[in-house]
């Protein structure tokens, strides 16, 4: 029996000598020797390991609830600008507001007319303002007169306006896609 009891006190002041060492005298000559360099014990590095590892998850929630903020701010702007602006959300998409002009001339059997007369206006020729195409394009906003023949009062010298030229643009583009 005191073969076991002496066993038990010398386990014991193992046990009190190497706390001791790891407590005390470890980081004591970790301070020593390392003031200039980079030597760290592990204990103090796995624990910054560990907060760096829950800084990053918190970013990265962070950087989650940024982007979802973000696409929540932009569908809000959209929705915003289509209720501010109503003819946008009319044309969504390819779709333009010179398409239902177009076809409404197309229905007409306007198009070798039009045809003909925007390659008139583009070359600043005197074109009959008589013409159905001339009537249909002043009436729309797409042209105005640019000079007045005083020989021939019916005739004139017509430009594009600036929604004129967006038409001619998409009529144009419309043409050559379909051709």
């Amino acid at each position: 029996m005191l073969v076991l009891l002496a066993t038990y006190i010398l386990l014991g002041i193992s046990r009190l000598l190497t706390d001791y060492y790891d407590n005390v005298i470890l980081p004591k000559s970790a301070d020593v020797t390392s003031k200039g360099s980079a030597v760290v014990l592990k204990e103090d590095h796995l624990k910054l390991k560990e907060v760096n590892k829950q800084l990053e998850s918190r970013l990265d929630e962070e950087r989650l609830a940024k982007v979802s903020a973000q696409n929540e701010r932009d569908a809000s702007d959209k929705r915003l600008y289509a209720i501010l602006n109503p003819e946008v959300g009319k044309y969504a998409g390819n779709e333009s507001p010179y398409k239902e002009i177009k076809e409404k001339y197309e229905q007409i059997g306007q198009t070798e007319d039009i045809d003909a007369v925007i390659n008139r206006i583009q070359s600043a020729k005197l074109i009959s303002n008589e013409m159905k195409a001339i009537k249909a394009f002043l009436r729309d906003g797409f042209i105005e007169v640019k000079s007045q023949n005083s020989s021939q009062p019916n005739h004139a010298i017509y430009t594009f306006t600036g929604e004129g030229r967006e038409f001619i643009r998409y009529y144009n583009n419309r043409i050559a896609t379909h051709s």
